[in-house]
């Protein structure tokens, strides 16, 4: 099967898992980790500094930030999803580049929870969608 098929496929799947009551919350909380973290990430190279990183149950979430390029950083936040789904895709392609990534998403998460995350809802949140790519993994 070609890469664009399966590509095609994987996005029906995931639109259909994301409409299905408690297995979709957490994928719907893994694209707000990815959406707020693309604009931590463009908040830190254009020099500003992270103060709080906060998700919700509903999978809205918020990032606190000082300094930066303000309009790269507020364009980041649905580019930089696009871009991990992209490259999440791309990692799929071998076994052992998934382990590597799996335990660099592990890693990150981690590192979010240490440096930036204030609230234990968002501890709780993090956790969860961490040890669930610990089990994956």
């Amino acid at each position: 099967m070609s890469q664009r098929y399966l590509l095609i496929i994987y996005c029906i799947i995931n639109f259909f898992i994301s409409f299905i009551p408690i297995v979709g919350v957490p994928f719907n909380w893994l694209e707000s980790i990815f959406h707020e973290l693309s604009h931590a990430i463009v908040t830190l190279i254009t020099g500003g500094e992270v103060i709080s990183f906060k998700l919700e149950l509903s999978g809205a979430g918020m990032v606190m930030s000082r300094g930066g390029i303000s309009l790269l950083i507020a364009f980041s936040g649905y580019a930089g999803a696009a871009i991990w789904g992209f490259l999440l895709y791309q990692a799929g392609s071998s076994k052992t580049i998934v382990q590597y990534t799996l335990a660099l998403l592990i890693a990150t998460f981690i590192a979010v929870l240490v440096f930036w995350v204030r609230d234990l809802l968002t501890a709780i949140i993090l956790l969860i969608v961490t040890g669930l790519l610990a089990l994956i993994f």
